[in-house]
């Protein structure tokens, strides 16, 4: 998996993701194909506390240095993001001000907000309660 979400380099062969080489890239570029190209989902939610739902789902739009999207346009695309998972009333909210079921819909649209070519979940709906797990389900397999 690490291999496989860029964070450690394969000793031998190569590793193609997207059409691109990545098996030789130093850290630098991995942490922009990482960026771009990868959305994560944890099962811990790795949201920032002090960060409201809007800013943390906009955090990925920061790092981005190929600037695919500008500036302008990065809260908007949060707010669709989660509107998107059904959290348009919680934007202004901080993760401790939120379920578990919702934090994990936070950080589902953050991983989604930058166009990822490839998702990596560790257990993605596993604190969604059913509703909201088969409709994050359907947003990641459409968005791919």
């Amino acid at each position: 998996m690490n291999i496989l979400g860029c964070l450690s380099t394969p000793t031998s062969g190569e590793y193609c993701l997207d059409g691109q080489d990545v098996s030789g890239l130093n850290k630098v570029e991995l942490a922009a194909i990482r960026n771009t190209k990868i959305g994560y989902i944890f099962q811990s939610y790795n949201l920032l506390a002090r960060t409201t739902a809007l800013r943390n789902v906009m955090l990925p739009l920061v790092y981005d240095r190929s600037r695919k999207h500008p500036r302008e346009k990065w809260e908007q695309l949060a707010k669709d993001m989660l509107e998107q998972v059904g959290l348009g009333d919680r934007m202004d909210h901080q993760p401790q001000e939120l379920s578990g079921g919702q934090q994990q819909r936070v950080a589902i649209a953050r991983a989604l907000i930058t166009d990822p070519v490839m998702i990596i979940a560790d257990e993605p709906t596993g604190n969604l309660d059913s509703h909201s797990g088969e409709r994050d389900h359907a947003a990641v397999i459409e968005s791919a």
